[in-house]
């Protein structure tokens, strides 16, 4: 028996090899969507894609972006070679993390014996010029057949001497859910952690098409349970996690705060949501079923923009092929939203996800969900990654809502479901 589950196992992972040095079955033109260049906009959220003047040298090079789009002459493999080297928005590539931190690559195992990656970024600390606490032997937490307990531990365990526990930042690394950025290289938590005091735990879970959904949910989501069960020695407060994710790693951030809450699983203090992907295009019609305004992708969805509606469908095809409903891989056409945390969005004016964005923070708000929003107008999907003028607003709003849920007052006093 054993040995027919090597072999299976074997047969796998040679399939998924294949795939992804297949050529990327990327269509000409969208088919959820119709595109309309001509398209002004709905009447509520249109206006959002005026371009501002200052920036219309910098996207009279959106060409450039090429290099970066997936094309039908490549393969998943030549896609992920072309992304290696970009890091996420707010920090250059650098060999090693930055001064005043120490930082711990590992894995976690996920339900069905995969490892995934993560990376610890902590602030060193002040007391004994160190990190906080010791490494000990590695060792492993006892299984269970629950799915809240699910995970392990795994070697370079870090325990905590006598501090406060922290905030835990556990933010989701994945672009289109079929590709992420260098797990070695890029070093884009460090100015959060330098700037919080957060620990930031990044995970970077399996990709499509090779690992569709719901592996990545199933990845991030046994990941959140593996830091609540290792609190201690990652010497953060298991009641007070935020769930941080762009594009498709906003989409799983949405979707694990949407499973927590279905499981009754406490501890997730916020949700950050940055361009986030929160319904499949095909089942917009449906959302628009829920009174809300879904036509950005006929606006901002063309061949020239950073995100065409091609490759967005593409990479939505790839994590959900044969797509049925689900509110776990879309999240704004979920029934239940009463029991989420706090939510803040961040949304490009000029960005076909822009309207699906919106109304996710218009659903929220009508379930009682305090909900804070910032638009940047006529600014691209993921545009800090081109570091217009905007950035550094984009990101001290972001660190400065964490630090508003590090404090633990008000509406993000500790809370209990």
């Amino acid at each position: 028996m054993d040995e027919t589950r090597l072999i299976q196992a074997a047969e796998r992972a040679a399939q998924r090899a294949r795939v992804a040095k297949e050529l990327i079955p990327l269509k000409q033109t969208p088919e959820y969507v119709a595109l309309d260049t001509n398209f002004k906009g709905g009447r509520q959220h249109g206006h959002y894609a005026q371009r501002d003047p200052d920036l219309q040298e910098d996207f009279k090079e959106d060409e450039a972006l090429s290099g970066i789009q997936p094309s039908a002459d490549m393969s998943w493999e030549d896609l992920r070679q072309r992304w290696k080297s970009w890091s996420l928005p707010e920090q250059p590539i650098r060999d090693a993390c930055g001064p005043g931190l120490h930082r711990v690559i590992q894995t976690v195992t996920s339900r069905d014996g995969a490892k995934i990656k993560i990376r610890i970024t902590r602030q060193l600390s002040e007391s004994n010029g160190g990190y906080y606490g010791q490494h000990v032997s590695p060792r492993t937490a006892t299984e269970s057949t629950s799915e809240a307990d699910s995970t392990t531990s795994t070697p370079d365990q870090v325990v905590m001497g006598n501090i406060d526990p922290k905030l835990l930042v556990l933010r989701i690394c994945t672009v289109g859910w079929v590709g992420h950025v260098d797990l070695e290289a890029s070093n884009a938590g460090d100015e959060m952690v330098l700037d919080t005091g957060a620990v930031l735990v990044e995970v970077y879970p399996r990709l499509a098409p090779e690992y569709a959904f719901p592996h990545a949910l199933n990845d991030c989501y046994d990941t959140l349970i593996w830091c609540q069960t290792q609190a201690q020695e990652l010497g953060i407060d298991r009641d007070r996690i935020v769930l941080l994710g762009a594009d498709a790693g906003a989409n799983l951030a949405a979707s694990v705060a949407i499973k927590a809450q279905d499981k009754g699983v406490a501890g997730i203090a916020a949700q950050i949501l940055e361009f986030p992907l929160l319904c499949h295009p095909k089942f917009y019609d449906k959302a628009r079923s829920l009174r809300q305004e879904i036509v950005s992708p006929a606006q901002c969805g063309s061949q020239k923009s950073q995100l065409p509606m091609n490759v967005l469908e593409l990479f939505w095809d790839s994590y959900v092929p044969n797509a049925e409903v689900n509110t776990y891989h879309s999240p704004l056409l979920a029934e239940q939203l009463c029991l989420l945390p706090p939510t803040f969005i961040q949304i490009a004016g000029f960005d076909a996800v822009r309207d699906e964005a919106i109304a996710y923070a218009n659903r929220l708000r009508e379930a009682c969900i305090t909900v804070e929003q910032h638009i940047y107008p006529g600014l691209p999907h993921m545009f800090p990654w081109r570091d217009p003028s905007q950035c550094g607003e984009f990101l001290a709003k972001r660190h400065d809502y964490i630090k508003r849920v590090a404090a633990c007052k008000g509406i993000f006093a500790k809370r209990r479901l």
